[in-house]
């Protein structure tokens, strides 16, 4: 009898180590690939793993891999899922060491008092600053300073992951001349704005880089001009009210995201017309 029990042990102790060598490895075929918590593309993101890396197979659940995650401490591995859009099965001849995934390095430090900049996963979409320069689509001016809007700004993601608030400050200067009159306008447009936006990344998986938003700002125009007739000279100060709308996308990338957006900025000054509303194509960064 006991020479039963060992043989059946070492049986299964061969069988065991059998399968383990056998078990299927999933190598990751996305950049900046999302591991959730469940198969599901609105569930946790519970690690961000790099193009290459290398886990172990533990089953499937439809268009969704089972994988074994290890823990950072060394503990017993845990179960996570991943899209099979963003990843193979491959054989032990095409495992590299250096690939295997040993560390979860990358894991979202979700409970931190400041959320990670940026649009990539389950984090606030908009959070952070951001510089952005435009160029005057409409309406066609004569003066180049009436061409080009500097913009920079500040967000802060309000409700997980689709709101933001913020503020804006577009400063500008102006500079006329036709004869004997010039005019020098020195300005900046201040808003408090309000956006909101969504990850296309809930929707497909491969496209998680990329969130489109709208938003609209309210505010005010400060104005101080300098002008020059003849031998005469004048100035004024003027604060107006302003508004502006904006159409946009973010395009995550390593350090960064990229914003173009189109915005349309109104200043309310009596002696324009109604319609003079002004039209940009803006390029920028968040960082």
């Amino acid at each position: 009898m006991k020479k039963i029990f060992f043989l059946f042990s070492v049986l299964t102790f061969i069988c065991s180590v059998s399968f383990a060598a056998e078990a299927e490895k999933l190598l990751v075929t996305g950049n900046n690939a999302n591991i959730r918590s469940r198969p599901d593309l609105g569930s946790e993101i519970v690690l961000k793993a790099a193009k290459g890396d290398i886990f172990t197979v533990a089953g499937k659940e439809g268009n969704w891999y089972k994988i074994l995650v290890p823990a950072a401490n060394g503990s017993q591995a845990t179960e996570a899922f991943i899209n099979s859009s963003l990843g193979e099965i491959i054989g032990q001849e095409g495992i590299s060491n250096q690939n295997v995934q040993k560390d979860p390095v990358r894991r979202p430090a979700r409970k931190s008092k400041t959320p990670l900049r940026g649009i990539r996963g389950d984090e606030k979409l908009f959070s952070g600053f951001y510089a952005k320069f435009g160029f005057l689509t409409s309406p066609k001016v004569n003066g180049i300073g009436d061409r080009w809007l500097l913009d920079f700004g500040r967000d802060w993601g309000i409700i997980n992951p689709f709101l933001a608030t913020g503020f804006e400050v577009q400063p500008y200067y102006r500079h006329f001349s036709s004869g004997d009159f010039t005019d020098s306008i020195l300005g900046a447009n201040i808003f408090a704005n309000a956006k909101g936006g969504v990850n296309i990344g809930r929707f497909v998986e491969k496209l998680n880089f990329l969130t489109p938003y709208i938003g609209f700002g309210l505010g005010g125009a400060f104005i101080k001009s300098n002008s020059k007739l003849g031998e005469y000279k004048f100035g004024r100060t003027n604060f107006y009210f302003a508004w502006h709308l904006m159409f946009g996308f973010e395009v995550a990338l390593k350090n960064l995201d990229l914003i173009l957006e189109l915005q349309t900025v109104k200043v309310s000054v009596p002696e324009t017309s109604p319609d003079a509303a002004q039209h940009f194509l803006m390029l920028g960064v968040r960082f």
